[in-house]
């Protein structure tokens, strides 16, 4: 599919073990979530490189991204290629999304932008929700509930949409460290200006190894609350574009890796 990237090597951050068993009861942890979220809880938009490493569906996947996203539901998110034309432009605003190959001349529509990043990434998130992970919120809008502490500075509270935010103490002040949703486990590390700069994003499905996520993305050049030209959140389409489907979008494998015939340009080799 020519879904061609960056490579971008990088080694991430030691994973977080996060706490497990019952805890205690945590009255405060409502108070906690609310101190801790008041910095994503305030962004509208972002705009960040990210450098994406790991493993998708048995592939091994590097590259480089650029993304844009706007509250509440727009998205651009662009496969940067060596040289030449990106490897994919993927756009999506108001329950549409748009999905254009400018190598391969084709183009997806009538698919949900989660859908569209399952088949990408293995990640079924909508631009709401990839918005929230970004900012480090976890969800788009949390709803703090009951909560828990752990020992070594843990605590653990319901964030809503089946979401469980993971704080821990960090120079003295809560901070949200990591979250278990539904399908995935987010941890975040390495904070500049109250934001996470790495993001670890894995898959819970233990009962399908060959469909599982690991993936490390590393933000840079993060500028937050800016406006977004709209226009960016479109993309032109050509006359001649040649209409492709999900399914093959997914026979492509992650980024194209299987679609790219020997898996280098995604990998790096």
């Amino acid at each position: 599919m020519g879904l061609v990237l960056v490579a971008a090597a990088a080694c991430g951050p030691k994973r977080l073990i996060l706490p497990v068993g019952a805890g205690t009861p945590a009255p405060e942890a409502r108070s906690a979530f609310d101190r801790a979220s008041s910095t994503c809880r305030a962004i509208r938009t972002i705009r960040t490189t990210i450098a994406l490493s790991g493993r998708a569906g048995g592939q091994r996947l590097h590259g480089t991204l650029i993304a844009g996203l706007e509250q509440p539901d727009a998205l651009r998110l662009e496969g940067v290629a060596p040289f030449g034309p990106p490897g994919f432009i993927l756009v999506a605003r108001a329950g549409s999304a748009t999905l254009l190959l400018p190598r391969d001349n084709r183009v997806l529509t009538g698919v949900s932008a989660s859908d569209i990043l399952d088949a990408l990434a293995g990640i079924r998130l909508d631009p709401a929700g990839l918005r929230a992970i970004f900012a480090g919120c976890v969800v788009p809008s949390p709803e703090p509930g009951a909560g828990r502490s752990f020992e070594s500075g843990w605590m653990a509270i319901e964030a809503g949409g089946g979401a469980t935010a993971y704080l821990r103490r960090d120079q003295g002040q809560w901070r949200i460290a990591a979250a278990l949703l539904p399908a995935l486990e987010v941890q975040y590390q390495q904070f500049e200006n109250g934001l996470p700069r790495r993001i670890a994003i894995r898959s819970r499905a233990e009962d399908q190894p060959g469909a599982a996520v690991d993936l490390s993305l590393a933000l840079s050049d993060v500028a937050t609350n800016i406006t977004l030209n709209p226009a960016a959140f479109a993309v032109v389409v050509p006359a001649d574009a040649v209409p492709m489907t999900l399914a093959e979008l997914r026979d492509a494998g992650p980024l194209g890796v299987k679609g790219d015939g020997s898996g280098r340009a995604a990998s790096g080799k």
